[in-house]
């Protein structure tokens, strides 16, 4: 599975490991969280997992590009395409059709609160793994598209 696409800041920076070069491009294996599912390309083994599961507890990015929550994450095994070919559009200049529904998500109370603390959690909870791999070589790299 490898993920074309850079969600997030211009200059976020995403664990990766095993880095690659293809022709005027890398690839490294993410072990850590990089959401955003606009653009990636499944093997028939990565769509067979997928089609196997009855149900899907998390928004389909998390799911995908989260070791955080994700159980699938590790069976999945994503790559990066470094840079990345595919932006999605609320970081060009335009605004999601989604974005309607979102705003109350986002309002602060007590959801919000809940919701960013059980995600500090998550990401406390990835630190031991993180500094193992960066200790076998694994590295932060910041994100960039192509273009």
């Amino acid at each position: 599975m490898v993920k074309l696409e850079h969600y997030g800041p211009p200059g976020q920076r995403v664990l990766l490991t095993d880095m690659k070069a293809v022709n005027d491009f890398q690839m490294g294996r993410m072990l850590s969280r990089h959401t955003g599912a606009a653009a990636y390309i499944l093997n028939r083994a990565a769509a067979k997992l997928l089609l196997d599961q009855t149900s899907f507890d998390l928004p389909v990015d998390h799911l995908l590009f989260n070791p955080n929550n994700s159980k699938l994450f590790t069976a999945l095994s994503p790559w990066q395409l470094l840079p990345a070919i595919a932006r999605q559009e609320q970081f060009v200049g335009a605004t999601s059709d989604i974005e309607g529904t979102r705003k109350g998500l986002r309002a602060f109370g007590l959801t919000y609160v809940k919701r960013e603390l059980v995600r500090l959690l998550y990401d406390l909870r990835l630190i031991p793994r993180q500094i193992v791999a960066r200790l076998g070589g694994a590295q932060f790299v910041a994100m960039k598209t192509a273009g």
